[in-house]
């Protein structure tokens, strides 16, 4: 037993157009029929409404439940004149095909679709829809008729193919440039479709446009699918659970569109002519034909048994490899299997360069955090920047990606280089930088022309800096360049400045020269029209140092002893004879005798000083006189005094003292000033300052 599809011929004879079947089907309802001898063309169209303007008699086909499509054909044999009616009964389920045919000058062109992929298939697919139902959105549309004979039709298709689906759907918007209006009244609703001896009129009709697509002429459709061939006259016949293409007794093989009022696709018989399903390789190249219809799908198709999601050319309809654009957008697909890449980096080993493609499988650009790392690939060609520096100008920052691909943070050695990074955003720092929150106790620089860290001396915004030559960190204090090709030291200040001109300290005063910052030392110097001298160490022997120096020059040498020379000439002291003396060596005047801690007021003030306080809040300063004991109440062992030698909050104090309790060669001690006056009960005390410390 074996399946076969009716087509119905139409024949003129005379003024009046018959129907006649070709063969016998069986239907499920019924279906009256009219034969003749006659040959006639057929003219193929679409299953939506057509309209011909033809040399024919007026004729007018009506019919609300089945609708007359032409179909095209061979040219006619010969012409017969016969007479014949027929009337066609069909079903809201089924509607009766049929075809028309009419004289060689009068003929009609099928519309062609023409598909565009935009989206993709998705993983978890539905069982694949009949070809039939990927067409189904068909859009009937038309436009005032041609005065020639042949009736001109052109169509558009749309393909969408939404990621919530894993199929192809395929809507078709055809608009055909003739319509067929009748000139007489159109019958009330029967299920007869009543050939008439009547004139067929044009009539003009609204077009309706697609939503959104680019139209594809129906030219460029078929010459996209013109590795298919078209046999409108070919029957489709089953035989033994097989669907055979059939024409003039022949089996046809190859690739074959199928277009008729149910169907409109393109299908592949193998050499035996029996249809093809699923995956084919033909030529040796991959085809997917629909499981149910056989018709060949196109686009985005996701390939359940094999896990993969392929695109076919909408074309050629072959299975596309490498890098492919589609609707705008760079993709990739396996070189061997095909498969979409998503979520993947792939080697474009032609163009030197690693791109990623994202869950779409759309190639990215610009910055893009992926499993949870921060790359980037460039604006244009795609290409993943790795060992490389990247300006992200909106962003106002460079980065650095490394070897992997992936944003750098903190500090970082590149080429030899130090560079910092800021720990969240990744952008390079530049300039002055605090490393502590990067795990190091220092301030370093890094250059704003290339970020690198800078080492040794530097002039930056006028100013000169140092740089330790191996870990970059800024110095201060004093620093002898010698390592760094300069015989001379300098001081730099607090914030890295290198400091010029007097530089006085707690304890110490220096002088480093304005031009090129080094440190005065072992010589005399005009300042200001002034002469100064200074040690070997750099301190300015000024009045107080003079004094303090006095002391220190003796420790070691002295003992405690009131009884004695007290100034140190036979090798014993006591405090106040012992100040008198060092005073007196600075270059104050001659004193009388060795005064004591009654006495030694006056002689103070005599040379120079002034009384800071009597018993209240000061801060000491190198070169302070201070006298224990209230004037009237220190003679003998009643007071002590003591010279700063170290000021500020840790002051340092030097004097004659028994704090050994006389051991020979300790008389003079130094001592921290607070702690050694509450260690003697806090006593009252004076305070006395140089107005002129630099006086000779």
């Amino acid at each position: 037993m074996f399946d076969k599809k009716t087509h119905y011929k139409m024949y003129k004879s005379g003024k009046n157009w018959m129907f006649g079947a070709i063969t016998t089907a069986t239907f499920l309802f019924g279906l009256s029929s009219a034969t003749t001898t006659s040959h006639a063309d057929q003219v193929k169209a679409n299953a939506s409404s057509v309209s011909t303007e033809s040399s024919i008699n007026q004729a007018v086909v009506s019919s609300q439940q089945s609708q007359v499509v032409l179909r095209s054909a061979k040219a006619a044999q010969s012409s017969a004149k016969t007479t014949a009616s027929l009337t066609v009964s069909s079903s809201a389920a089924s509607s009766v095909a049929s075809s028309i045919s009419s004289k060689a000058e009068s003929s009609a062109e099928t519309a062609v679709h023409s598909a565009r992929a935009v989206n993709f298939a998705v993983k978890n697919p539905v069982k694949a829809s009949t070809a039939s139902s990927q067409s189904t959105a068909i859009q009937k549309q038309s436009s005032t008729t041609s005065k020639s004979q042949n009736a001109e039709t052109s169509s558009t298709s749309k393909v969408e193919n939404p990621t919530q689906s894993p199929n192809l759907k395929l809507q078709v918007s055809q608009t055909t440039k003739s319509s067929v209006k009748s000139s007489t009244q159109a019958t009330k609703q029967t299920s007869a479709a009543q050939v008439k001896n009547n004139d067929v009129k044009a009539a003009p009709a609204k077009t309706t446009k697609p939503a959104a697509t680019t139209q594809t002429s129906s030219s460029k459709k078929e010459e996209a699918h013109s590795f298919a061939a078209s046999h409108p006259d070919a029957v489709q016949v089953k035989e033994n659970g097989h669907w055979y293409l059939r024409e003039d007794g022949k089996n046809l093989t190859g690739f074959q569109k199928i277009e008729n009022d149910k169907e409109h696709k393109i299908v592949y018989y193998n050499n035996q002519g029996q249809m093809q399903y699923g995956q084919q390789k033909i030529n040796n190249n991959w085809y997917l034909f629909d499981n149910t219809t056989g018709a060949m799908k196109f686009g985005y198709q996701w390939l359940d048994k094999e896990r993969k999601e392929v695109y076919y050319d909408p074309n050629k309809g072959n299975m596309v490899y490498g890098q492919q654009k589609i609707n705008g957008h760079w993709q990739y697909f396996n070189r061997v299997t095909g498969a979409q890449a998503k979520s993947q980096y792939i080697w474009i080993a032609d163009q030197n360069k690693e791109v990623y493609y994202d869950c779409l499988g759309n190639m990215v650009y610009g910055q893009q955090k992926i499993n949870g790392k921060w790359q980037y690939f460039d604006n244009v060609t795609g290409a993943q920047a790795k060992n490389k520096f990247v300006n992200i100008k909106d962003q106002h920052k460079t980065v650095f990606y490394d070897k992997n691909g992936n944003m750098l943070y903190g500090q970082q050695k590149l080429n030899g280089k130090w560079y910092l990074f800021d720990k969240t955003t990744g952008a390079m720092k530049t300039g002055f930088q605090n490393l502590k929150s990067y795990g190091q106790n220092k301030i370093c620089y890094y250059n704003p022309a290339n970020g690198q860290m800078m080492y040794g001396q530097q002039k930056i915004n006028n100013n000169w800096y140092l740089f330790d030559k191996t870990t970059g960190a800024r110095l201060t204090g004093f620093h002898y360049l010698g390592a760094y090709g300069q015989n001379k030291e300098c001081y730099y200040n607090q914030d890295g400045t290198m400091h010029k001109g007097w530089l006085v300290t707690d304890r110490y005063t220096y002088y480093f020269d304005t031009t090129t910052g080094a440190q005065i030392k072992n010589a005399s110097k005009n300042i200001n029209g002034r002469w100064y001298k200074f040690d070997r160490d750099g301190h300015c022997l000024d009045f107080n140092q003079r004094v303090v120096n006095w002391f220190e020059s003796r420790k070691g040498k002295l003992t405690y002893s009131m009884s004695g020379s007290r100034n140190g000439a036979d090798g014993t002291a006591d405090c106040s004879g012992s100040m008198t003396q060092a005073i007196r060596d600075a270059g104050a005047g001659a004193y009388s005798y060795l005064y004591n801690t009654e006495t030694l007021h006056d002689y103070l003030r005599a040379n120079g000083y002034y009384l800071v306080t009597a018993n209240g809040s000061f801060t000491p300063k190198r070169g302070d006189v201070i006298i224990w004991g209230k004037r009237g109440q220190s003679a003998c062992a009643g007071g002590h005094t003591v010279v700063i030698s170290q000021g500020g909050k840790d002051a340092q104090c030097i004097s004659t003292c028994y704090y050994t309790n006389g051991q020979r060669g300790t008389a003079v001690q130094e001592l921290p000033y607070w702690w050694y006056w509450k260690l003697n009960g806090s006593p009252y005390y004076y305070v006395y300052r140089q107005r002129d410390e630099f006086r000779n």
